[in-house]
C-alpha cells in the first residue's frame, strides 16, 4: 500500500480496489465457465467488513448448539487413543439409559492434558506468520495430496496465499495459525480468520504420514470447540464457517454432515436450515426461497434501483489521504462504462458495505479519478498490450497482487518485443505516444522498460521520457522531496532525452496552499528553506538529518526541474508538446542529441515558461514567504 493507503488503513478504513466480474470453469463441478464472480481487491479490511463480506454467500454453523454424532465422536476418540498410546478401540455396551456427560471441549482437550499420554499434543494459536516449518508442510502436504510439484510451490506464493492478509488485527480478531504440534513436530496447521461473528475455516494443511488419524475432520471438531471458547467470551461469536457449500459435489457437501447447519439464501440473504435447501436441490439446481422477479445477478441490488443519494456515500480516496463521493469523479460523469463498473460493484457489496469501505486504485490505475490506465482507455488505441497480455488475466492465473502483476506483463511484453515491433513497423510516420503504467518501481530499479526503450531506439525511434506528477504533492514537503528523487533516479536510470511535469496545476489549490511561489517548485530553488518546514512537523523532525542528506543529493545534481501542464488549457498542452518535439531533436532534423542535451532538457534550459502567469490564473493571491 501507498502511505496514504497506510494512513487511511490505520483509521479502521477498508480499502478495496475493483476486479469487476469474471468467469471461470469451475474445478468442483467440472463446469465450464460455471464460477461466476464480481472480484474485489483488499488492500485493507477491518474485521467488521470482513464479517458482513462473507454474510453473502455462505454457510455456517450454530456452535453453540453443536450436536456431535456417534460416528464422529469415534473419530475424536481415535485421535486421542493415539495420544495416549493405546490404537486398540475398546466396544463397550453401554444400557439404554447412558448419557454421554463430557462436552465436545472436554473431548478435544483429553488428549492435552492427561499426563500418561505416549505422545505430546500441543495446540497453539497464534497470528499468521511465515516459518520454514510451515512452508515445508505446506509443500508437502500440496505434493502428497493435490499433486502439486516441487516448480509450482514457492514461499512467495505461500506467504499469498496461506500468511499475508489484508485484515486489520486487533487482540481478539485477525488471521491466525492454529498449530498442530505432536512430540515436537509440526504435524497440521489450520488457517482461519477470527471475525466477530464466528470463526471463518480457510484452509487446512497435514503432514501425509499422519493421515491415518483423519486430521481434516479432527479439525473442524477442534475449530468448533474453539468457537465455543470465544462464545464464552463474546456473546456474539458462535457460529463456524466452512465456506461455500455445493450439493452435487462430494468435496463440498460433506459440509452438511456437521448439525445444525444452514445455508444463505443467495437472493435475499436470510438463513435457511440446510435441510429445507436438500430438499430443493433433489429437483433443482439454483434453489431459493424468494419468489421476486429479478433481472440481475442473485443477491445483487437492482441498478435501476440505486440513486444519486445513495452513490453519494460511495467513496473513493482521492490522493493526500483524501476522499470524496464517486459521483463527483469526472469520469463517473463522463464515461457510462466506469459508472457502470461503479453501479455493479455498489449492487454486488450492497449499501451498507459500500459505504463504508473507501475505493482505491493500483499504481497505474488513475487513482484521482479512478479511471485504470490498463482498463476502458479513454482515447483511441493503435496498439493494445492487452491484445498480447492482459493484467487481470495474469494476476488470476499466478495468483499475483497488482504491483506483481504489472512486473510480469512488462516483462513479458519485452520477451515478446517481435510482436510490438511487427504492430509498430504499420504505424511509420507517425507521432507515437508509449503509454506506460505508473508504477514507480518500473522506471527506478526494474530494468523491463529501460530495456523495451533502448530495443524503440534501436528500430530508429528518436524518444523522450515525460515524467507526469501530480502538482498538488507541492503542499507537502515531504512528498515533494521524494518526487524529486524519484524523477532523479528516473532520469538516470533511463538514461533518455526527458522531461519532468507538474500536472494538474489547475487543481493544486484544493488539495492545500503553497509555501513559497510555484517558481519555487518548478525550478527547485534552495531546499533548505524546505528543510525548515519539514523541521517543524513532529514526524519529520525525527529525520532530520536524512533530510537534510536528501536536499544536499538533489542539489549537488542540480538535475530536476518541471513544466506545468494543464489539460484544461489548449496553450498549456501546445507548449508541452513544442518542448518534447525540441527534445527529441525534432526542431534540429536529424541532429544527434547528446547527454548534455539530455541533462539540459530535464533542468529547463532555453525554455521559457511564465510561471508566474499560471500562478496567476490558477492560484489565488497570497502573500508567499520566497
Amino acid at each position: 500500500m501507498s502511505d496514504e493507503e497506510e494512513d487511511m488503513s490505520e483509521y479502521g478504513v477498508s480499502l478495496i480496489s475493483i476486479a469487476g466480474p469474471s468467469k471461470h470453469d469451475c474445478g468442483y463441478c467440472k463446469g465450464t465457465d460455471t464460477s461466476i464472480s464480481f472480484g474485489i481487491w483488499a488492500h485493507a479490511l477491518t474485521c467488521s467488513d470482513y464479517q458482513d463480506m462473507i454474510d453473502r454467500g455462505w454457510r455456517r454453523l450454530d456452535a453453540t448448539q453443536f450436536n456431535i454424532t456417534k460416528s464422529q465422536k469415534k473419530i475424536l476418540n481415535k485421535f486421542n487413543r493415539y495420544v495416549k498410546g493405546d490404537c486398540t478401540e475398546v466396544v463397550v455396551k453401554k444400557p439404554s439409559n447412558y448419557v454421554q456427560v463430557k462436552s465436545l471441549c472436554d473431548l478435544i482437550h483429553a488428549s492435552e492434558v492427561e499426563e500418561e499420554n505416549s505422545h505430546k499434543l500441543k495446540i497453539e494459536l497464534e497470528p499468521s506468520s511465515f516459518t520454514k516449518e510451515k512452508f515445508d508442510l505446506y509443500c508437502k502436504y500440496q505434493v502428497s495430496v493435490h499433486h502439486d510439484t516441487e516448480d509450482d510451490l514457492s514461499e512467495s506464493g505461500f506467504k499469498r496465499f496461506l500468511v499475508d492478509s489484508p485484515l486489520k488485527a486487533d487482540k481478539d480478531y485477525g488471521s491466525f495459525h492454529q498449530k498442530y504440534i505432536l512430540d515436537g513436530k509440526l504435524i497440521a496447521l489450520a488457517v482461519i480468520d477470527i471475525l466477530p461473528k464466528c470463526i471463518s475455516s480457510v484452509y487446512f494443511v497435514y503432514d501425509p504420514e499422519f493421515s491415518f488419524l483423519g486430521l481434516g475432520k479432527y479439525s473442524v471438531f477442534r475449530e468448533i470447540s474453539l468457537v465455543q471458547e470465544y462464545h464464552a467470551r463474546f456473546d456474539d461469536l458462535k457460529y463456524y464457517y466452512m465456506g461455500f457449500y455445493i450439493d452435487s459435489c462430494p468435496k463440498m457437501n460433506y459440509k452438511g454432515q456437521y448439525a445444525p447447519s444452514d445455508l444463505l439464501d443467495p437472493v435475499n440473504y436470510q438463513w435457511y436450515p440446510i435441510d429445507q435447501f436438500k430438499k430443493k436441490f433433489e429437483t433443482e439446481k439454483f434453489v431459493t426461497f424468494d419468489d421476486t422477479k429479478r433481472t440481475g445477478p442473485p443477491g445483487w441490488l437492482n441498478p435501476t434501483k440505486v440513486t444519486k443519494k445513495e452513490l453519494e456515500n460511495v467513496f473513493i480516496l482521492v490522493g493526500d489521504g483524501q476522499i470524496a463521493p464517486i459521483i463527483y469523479v469526472v469520469k463517473f460523469q463522463t464515461s457510462s462504462t466506469f459508472k457502470k463498473s461503479i453501479t455493479d460493484y455498489v449492487c454486488s457489496v450492497g449499501l451498507e458495505l459500500a459505504h463504508k469501505m473507501v475505493i482505491v486504485g493500483p499504481p497505474g490505475s488513475g487513482k484521482t479519478t479512478y479511471y485504470p490506465a490498463n482498463d476502458n482507455i479513454p482515447y483511441p488505441c493503435a496498439i493494445n498490450i492487452s491484445d498480447l497480455i492482459t493484467l487481470e488475466d495474469t494476476m488470476n492465473e499466478l495468483s499475483l497482487g497488482p504491483n506483481g502483476g504489472i512486473m510480469f506483463c512488462v516483462e513479458y511484453l519485452l520477451k515478446n518485443m517481435d510482436w510490438l515491433t511487427d504492430k509498430l513497423k504499420q504505424l511509420e510516420d507517425h507521432y507515437v505516444l508509449f503509454d506506460f503504467p505508473g508504477q514507480v518501481e518500473l522506471f527506478t530499479h526494474h530494468s523491463a522498460v529501460k530495456d523495451i526503450l533502448h530495443g524503440l531506439e534501436k528500430i530508429d525511434y528518436r524518444l523522450v521520457a515525460v515524467n507526469m506528477v501530480d502538482a498538488h504533492y507541492c503542499t507537502d514537503p515531504a512528498k515533494y522531496i521524494s518526487v524529486l528523487l524519484l524523477a532523479l533516479k528516473t532520469m538516470i536510470q533511463l538514461e533518455l532525452p526527458h522531461i519532468n511535469v507538474l500536472s494538474k496545476v489547475d487543481l493544486i489549490e484544493s488539495y492545500g496552499k503553497l509555501r513559497f511561489n510555484l517558481q519555487y517548485y518548478t525550478d527547485v530553488m534552495d531546499l533548505n528553506y524546505l528543510l525548515e518546514s519539514l523541521n517543524e512537523d513532529a514526524f519529520g523532525s525525527k529525520f532530520k538529518k536524512l533530510n537534510e542528506a536528501l536536499c544536499d543529493l538533489i542539489q549537488d545534481f542540480s538535475l530536476v526541474g518541471f513544466y506545468t501542464l494543464c489539460v484544461e488549457d489548449k496553450d498549456s498542452m501546445t507548449r508541452l508538446q513544442q518542448v518534447i518535439d525540441k527534445t527529441g531533436g525534432f526542431v534540429f532534423g536529424g541532429l544527434t542529441e547528446g547527454n548534455e542535451s539530455i541533462m539540459l532538457t530535464a533542468m529547463k534550459a532555453g525554455y521559457h515558461e511564465d510561471v508566474s502567469d499560471v500562478q496567476e490564473r490558477w492560484m489565488e493571491d497570497d502573500d508567499f514567504e520566497y
